[in-house]
């Protein structure tokens, strides 16, 4: 929200943790849907001005080249500047997260293709409660078979009937 918030310059508080989770239908235990978080920030579209670009659920397992479908999403709402992509990812695919299991939202802000090396990286802003975890940072995007961003995301997708993505 804080996104749509700076690109709007809306006067508009932003809504408080309580208030959206509530929008969004959140449990008692944390867990969360991702049509939950798009209706949630869709309610918010005309206050913040993003209203012609709303959000969308989507998942990766319904396409042929879910590695592509991914980047293509992610480099689009980035360049264009409409939306903030939110993903539900398994940690245990992030090289930052050791091994560690959780599945997890963050947002992704930005893209990074060393074409010399031919490194790519995808910066993520984790809001994790865990402090070792929480912050921004620039990981690796992988593969179906290399940790990484859109293995953590596809991961997600396959594992569960929640779709992993909101963009």
């Amino acid at each position: 929200m804080s996104f749509h918030k700076r690109k709007s310059g809306s006067s508009t508080s932003l809504p408080t943790q309580t208030k959206l989770s509530s929008l969004i239908g959140t449990e008692t235990n944390g867990a969360s849907a991702t049509t939950g978080i798009v209706t949630a920030l869709n309610n918010y579209k005309n206050t913040f001005g993003f209203s012609a670009n709303p959000y969308v659920a989507a998942d990766l397992t319904n396409t042929s080249n879910p590695e592509y479908v991914f980047n293509t999403r992610i480099k689009g709402v980035l360049k264009n500047r409409t939306n903030a992509p939110i993903v539900l990812v398994e940690t245990k695919y992030l090289p930052r997260y050791s091994g560690k299991v959780l599945r997890h939202y963050f947002t992704i802000s930005g893209y990074s293709h060393e074409y010399a090396t031919g490194k790519k990286l995808m910066k993520t802003v984790d809001p994790n409660y865990m402090t070792a975890y929480l912050g921004s940072y620039w990981d690796p995007i992988g593969s179906k078979t290399t940790n990484g961003v859109f293995r953590a995301v596809y991961q997600a997708d396959v594992s569960a009937g929640n779709m992993a993505m909101a963009y």
